[in-house]
């Protein structure tokens, strides 16, 4: 399955071989920012306190260190290209370690930042002294609307008179995927997944609590044009009771089989890391619910350790995959009209989160009274009379799952059809009757969600179909 994009055509799911090549790595260097392929950052380590000599000519080179019996020479790429005095020791806090045609090659930097989609970034050659070295290496420049930055051409880097070293790790890989991986944290938890199967990261943004919430996800949070479904890792392996109630978060985007991709809830985005098999220990399946989701856990030193989430078990999990099809896309002012789907006429509600339903399917409202009463554990509220027939009466927010509030003046009982026959579903407020536009997406496991044509302080909506609204057939109902 392809999945929609912004201009009407439909992206292909990378083959495993170009995994990784669509996103970038922005590296901090203190001076300025540059970005490079995540399939040429080999892993981001700690800097170590100082460098062993390593004759050169060349200014910046700093020296070298031994990484697992590794020799890798360090770079500070800034005072290299003769743009900087060079970075104080307090700023080098991580060495990149590059790699392109199997040499090695270390930067020293601040930090890497985070990762960008190559498809949400412009580039722009920019108009340089061709013949100097920072023109060459650096020249193209890149935006990804939040932050500018260099792009970083490592084949002219690797072209000039740095020291490089032979990458002398083992040609076959022990993990599936690949032996670089994205480590990061959520509550104090590390975890960490194949790079190549991060798609991007998503600064702080609002989470929408009110699509797609269930035990292990959060709701949904934008990325861009789409509004991905948010994956509370926690709650996935049991170390949790259930997804994190959070109005804002950050995030990183995973991508799944056939273009489908979801959104993992994180705090921070720690390191790129390398990891070899002989590197993981034995999950304790005392400790996580689900340990056939962890292909290991790894010790960094005796206070810190993290988890290997298990990618290819992830694929099998239909809960998760069933997530990766929770799609909305957005749509932009100027093409509201030529990409806003079908607009129907909707009576708006607050049924404890924002919800609208088709006019078509409204027989009349009742107002509320107190006699009434609650809803029981199924939801169930009472049947009473009304136009010669007993008509059943729901709590809609019992339905979706939430506590139901204070029923005031306010409320009313929305009479709708269903089966053909007359349904009563109690909500707490009436907000209005207008045209809204349905989203466009490609889920099956979620209501559809539509939005107001007019922006104001609630703009998205949950569509109600009563048709296929899970009411139980309460024995007070059918004693009725």
């Amino acid at each position: 399955m392809a999945t929609a994009t912004t201009n009407g055509t439909t992206s292909k799911p990378s083959s495993a071989k170009n995994a990784g090549e669509d996103t970038l790595a922005v590296i901090d260097l203190g001076e300025f920012s540059v970005a490079v392929p995540v399939t040429q950052v080999r892993e981001v380590v700690p800097c170590p306190v100082e460098f062993d000599p390593l004759p050169s000519i060349e200014q910046g080179v700093l020296g070298c260190f031994a990484l697992r019996s590794q020799i890798v020479p360090v770079l500070d790429l800034p005072r290299f290209l003769e743009l900087s005095a060079g970075a104080e020791a307090s700023n080098r806090s991580v060495v990149v370690i590059l790699t392109h045609e199997q040499m090695l090659l270390g930067i020293v930097a601040q930090s890497a930042v985070k990762l960008v989609k190559r498809a949400d970034c412009d580039a722009h050659d920019m108009r340089h002294n061709n013949g100097a070295k920072p023109s060459r290496i650096v020249g193209k420049m890149a935006t990804d609307k939040e932050m500018v930055f260099p792009l970083l051409d490592i084949k002219e880097l690797y072209a000039e008179s740095v020291p490089l070293v032979k990458d002398t790790r083992e040609a076959k890989r022990n993990l599936d995927h690949s032996d670089r991986f994205l480590l990061f944290e959520t509550d104090g938890i590390q975890m960490c997944l194949p790079i190549t199967q991060i798609e991007t990261t998503i600064p702080s943004s609002e989470v929408n609590g009110w699509s797609a919430r269930s035990d292990i996800c959060c709701g949904t949070i934008k990325s861009h044009w789409y509004e991905l479904a948010l994956l509370d890792p926690l709650a996935l392996l049991g170390l949790s009771s259930g997804s994190s109630e959070t109005k804002r978060t950050s995030a990183v985007v995973v991508r799944l089989k056939d273009g489908d991709r979801f959104a993992i809830r994180v705090d921070r985005v720690v390191d790129i890391i390398r990891i070899s098999e002989t590197d993981l220990g034995a999950v304790p399946d005392t400790i996580y619910a689900c340990p056939h989701l962890i292909q290991g856990v790894v010790a960094r030193d005796d206070q810190v350790n993290f988890i290997v989430l298990h990618y290819a078990a992830m694929l099998e999990e239909s809960r998760i995959t069933d997530l990766g099809k929770v799609v909305i896309k957005n749509t932009n002012a100027e093409d509201k009209a030529a990409n806003s789907g079908r607009q129907i006429q909707c009576l708006l509600l607050d049924a404890e989160k924002p919800c609208a339903i088709d006019l078509d399917q409204v027989v009349e409202i009742i107002p509320w009274r107190e006699d009434i009463g609650g809803p029981g554990s199924d939801g169930f509220v009472r049947s009473i009379s009304n136009r010669n027939e007993m008509l059943p009466i729901y709590c809609l927010a019992s339905i979706f799952g939430l506590q139901p509030g204070t029923f005031t003046k306010r409320s009313a009982v929305i009479v709708v059809r269903r089966n053909g026959k007359r349904v009563g579903l109690l909500i707490k407020e009436l907000i209005a009757v207008e045209m809204l536009a349905l989203y466009q997406q490609n889920s099956t496991v979620m209501t559809a969600m539509a939005r107001r044509l007019t922006r104001s302080t609630v703009n998205l909506f949950e569509m109600v179909d009563t048709e296929t609204l899970p009411l139980t057939a309460s024995s007070a109902a059918m004693s009725a």
